[in-house]
């Protein structure tokens, strides 16, 4: 116990240069909307603090499928989200206009296909809870995808101190519906989930009506662009998500709820784990677009360096705080739950490459050659598939330990591809490396 404060000091001292290192890395409103996005990790960390004192683990896992049918109706854009994102990075004025009509047009389009389709399967499904978790995922993964775009819109458009206001009350108004908990905590819950895109767009929207659309727009040219700049990397991340779909539902299937429920810890790291380098990307995809399109090879040198630099420092700092603090922390806050911070360890390995892996990738994202996303997520995803359907044929039970390590090692295949495509597209496209030479050969 003598060493302990020393310990203390010396992983405090560490922390905070690597933090350091970060803030300088960011300036201005980046580093302030990086610090928002973090704000609001801790917000969304009390509202599963909440979750996972006040429901047993067949509530958490109810929570577990509230959250993948959102993730679902969420998925279902194909590639309309991602394309209208690369082109609203390089357009204005009109152009822009044009974008976000149809993107919300599309939007209102599949919101309402969703609604029709989830009031139609609840006569097929068993009721009360059930009912209850499919028209909330249908409306929160509608609500979820027009605040994803609208996040886009304004990232793109520059309005990063809007956007960090609005991020912050909106996840903490969602805390509201937890005072509904002392009556009935499983519904209040569950709403609070769904709560933060519903204040995000009411806010977001009142605020700058920009943002609003002006009309239905459905031009097919438009419609042809923005697919192709987007439909191969939704693919891409229907995999990914399918990848989560077929653990999260083998799980319920063969093991149960209550087995969902001890990977709901696993759950909550890998989500809170992705929001901020969600924003880093959010942050340096329209500064690598405009160099790439300004023909600025040192400009985008610059650019990739930092932004992976900020993704080192941060999975530097995520791993020592899983490796040295989860274990106390969550013995702290949460001692019934210490158990389940094994497969937390497990997924964790996979998780932080994979994110390490995010700088290289943006490549094919701003060249619009998406075929590297396609193999590498296709085969993550047939491996998980793979090893789902043996077991399952051969009548072996996987344990929740062989899930997560199966999580994790789909992620780090996945990352060894991404890389592999990085250094073989950059052989072209040498702009895009770390450092570039004047006298390189351009494409």
């Amino acid at each position: 116990m003598n060493g302990w404060p020393i310990w203390l000091c010396r992983l405090g001292a560490i922390l905070a240069e690597l933090a350091g290192r970060l803030r300088a890395l960011l300036a201005g409103e980046r580093q302030t909307f990086v610090l928002v996005s973090f704000s609001v990790n801790l917000l969304f960390l009390v509202r599963s603090y909440a979750t996972m004192q006040l429901l047993d683990y067949r509530g958490l896992g109810l929570a577990a499928l509230l959250q993948s049918v959102m993730l679902l109706i969420g998925a279902l854009h194909f590639g309309i989200i991602n394309g209208g994102y690369r082109l609203i990075c390089a357009a204005d004025g009109e152009e822009a206009a044009r974008l976000n009509d149809f993107v919300f047009s599309f939007i209102g389009g599949l919101a309402l296909a969703a609604l029709v389709v989830g009031g139609a399967s609840l006569p097929f499904v068993r009721g009360g809870e059930a009912d209850l978790v499919v028209l909330l995922g249908v409306f929160g993964g509608a609500l979820t995808l027009s605040r994803i775009w609208v996040m886009n819109r304004m990232v793109a458009g520059g309005m990063l101190r809007l956007l960090n206001r609005v991020n912050f009350w909106s996840a903490a108004g969602s805390l509201v519906a937890l005072g509904y908990a002392v009556i009935d905590p499983l519904p209040a819950c569950l709403a609070a989930i769904v709560l933060q895109p519903a204040f995000f767009l009411v806010a977001a929207l009142y605020a700058d009506r920009r943002l609003l659309p002006r009309r239905i727009e459905v031009d097919r040219r438009l419609v042809r662009n923005v697919l192709h700049a987007g439909f191969v990397v939704f693919l891409t991340g229907i995999f990914l998500q399918v990848n989560v779909q077929i653990e999260r539902w083998y799980v319920t299937a063969y093991l149960g709820l209550d087995a969902l429920g001890h990977l709901y810890l696993a759950i909550l790291f890998v989500t809170l784990f992705q929001l901020v380098p969600t924003s880093f990307d959010q942050i340096y995809l329209p500064a690598v677009v405009r160099e790439h399109a300004a023909d600025s090879g040192d400009g985008l040198a610059r650019i990739m360096r930092q932004f992976f630099l900020v993704v080192a420092g941060y999975c530097v700092l995520a791993a020592i705080a899983v490796a040295l603090l989860a274990r106390p922390v969550t013995a702290l806050i949460l001692p019934q739950y210490v158990g389940d911070l094994r497969y937390v360890y497990l997924i964790a390995p996979g998780m932080i490459l994979f994110t390490l892996g995010a700088p290289l990738a943006i490549m094919f994202n701003v060249l619009i050659r998406y075929r590297t996303y396609f193999i590498a997520y296709g085969i993550g995803t047939l491996v998980t598939a793979g090893v789902v359907a043996w077991a399952i044929l051969s009548g072996t039970v996987l344990s929740l330990d062989a899930v997560a390590l199966l999580r994790s090692g789909a992620y780090a295949l996945m990352t060894a591809m991404l890389v592999a495509g990085f250094l073989v597209l950059s052989r072209e496209h040498r702009r895009f490396r770390f450092r570039f030479r004047q006298s390189s050969r351009r494409p």
